[in-house]
């Protein structure tokens, strides 16, 4: 993508990058953080796009920080790995709580560890618990008839974290009780 010299926001952007490359390490990748950011900040603007939703505490959020030179805001949501281990940078961390409009924490926990790592935001770190409230859906009724097997639905990555193990387990201990 070719970045035109007298352009103000790639050069704030690029500025940016720099500061973060020095601060935080080339890891980071802050240039191509800068480079994505004003790439999408064109395409984002074409469609009238004025806030941003990150949904993981990571390299994403960190391209909003370089979106926010473009004029959007930002918001995004923490959930535990993606701030603890794979950003593992409480001073980016810290700088993205600071810039975003708000951080949403997917447990008290987390809430909990973000606002001690950024007392000053902790206005704006909110627990917003991932789900639904089953109580407004009707209660499912497995089988439509007596016989009729189980059916089950499971969605995400294929990785331990994500509990598939427990659920083949679970599904083992349907088989061995004859529940089809």
């Amino acid at each position: 993508i070719h970045h035109p010299p007298d352009d103000p926001v790639w050069q704030d952007m690029a500025a940016l990058a720099t500061k973060h490359e020095a601060k935080y390490g080339a890891s980071y990748k802050p240039h191509i953080r800068a480079r994505n950011a004003w790439h999408f900040a064109r395409e984002f603007k074409k469609r009238g796009v004025s806030h941003i939703h990150i949904h993981f505490a990571n390299r994403a959020t960190h391209t909003a920080l370089f979106l926010k030179k473009a004029g959007f805001t930002f918001s995004f949501t923490a959930h535990a790995q993606d701030f603890m281990v794979d950003l593992a940078n409480d001073d980016l961390l810290r700088e993205m709580i600071r810039k975003a409009t708000f951080t949403a924490a997917v447990s008290d926990y987390s809430r909990a560890l973000l606002t001690n790592i950024c007392p000053d935001a902790a206005d704006r770190i909110h627990r917003v618990y991932n789900g639904i409230d089953a109580s407004q859906f009707p209660t499912a009724h497995p089988g439509g008839s007596p016989g009729e097997p189980l059916r089950l639905i499971s969605i995400g990555r294929l990785i331990d974290f994500k509990g598939f193990p427990v659920l083949l387990e679970a599904i083992a201990t349907l088989r061995d009780n004859h529940i089809p």
